[in-house]
């Protein structure tokens, strides 16, 4: 079973005409070369449509289903596959927490919509020193009681066919509901 995604330049959402049954929790979230990404999961493939551009599939290592997307705006460093050549790791650390900070806006959606409270954080850790090619952060969701949902997202340089990245989110919560309400949460407006 597969979800048809499809964006236009000018697009704010990417829409999906199937959704397929949710899977174990893990999620993936892919950023593309211009600046799109989506949440999305186990169970279909992924396809972005650029008009006037031809269809690209997602060169992943597992077929992912949609849970939720947006558009972000593309930053000075396109190609993340790239940047660490151009710019060194450092800088390239740089750029991709500004790239999940934007993605965090999402989260935070989530977390409003599902009941969970704002989002209370999103720090960047050290980046790991695995080819060169990994990075880290923390994304944290709570209200006054302290973080419920805690997500640590690997990522993955030139994991796509066009440059951009594939992230692996690992979801933790303390009630399953709540886990299984951010999966099933709408794509934001």
């Amino acid at each position: 079973m597969g979800a048809r995604v499809q964006i236009g330049r000018e697009a704010q959402v990417l829409q999906c005409d199937e959704v397929p049954p949710h899977g174990n929790g893990h999620v993936s979230l892919i950023i593309s070369r211009e600046g799109r990404f989506a949440i999305v999961r186990q169970g279909c493939s992924l396809i972005f449509s650029d008009a006037g551009m031809g269809e690209e599939q997602f060169d992943l290592d597992e077929d992912v289903e949609l849970l939720a997307s947006a558009y972000l705006r593309p930053l000075s460093v396109p190609n993340f596959a790239d940047s660490f050549a151009h710019m060194g790791a450092a800088r390239t650390q740089n750029v991709l927490m500004q790239r999940l900070r934007g993605a965090g806006q999402v989260f935070e959606h989530l977390a409003r919509v599902t009941g969970m409270g704002e989002l209370t954080a999103l720090r960047g850790k050290d980046a790991r020193k695995v080819t060169g090619r990994f990075a880290g952060a923390t994304i944290a969701s709570g209200g006054r009681e302290g973080p419920r949902f805690v997500a640590l997202m690997e990522v993955e340089a030139g994991a796509a066919k066009d440059g951009g990245m594939a992230v692996r989110l690992t979801a933790k919560a303390e009630d399953p509901a709540l886990l299984d309400a951010v999966m099933r949460s709408a794509v934001p407006d």
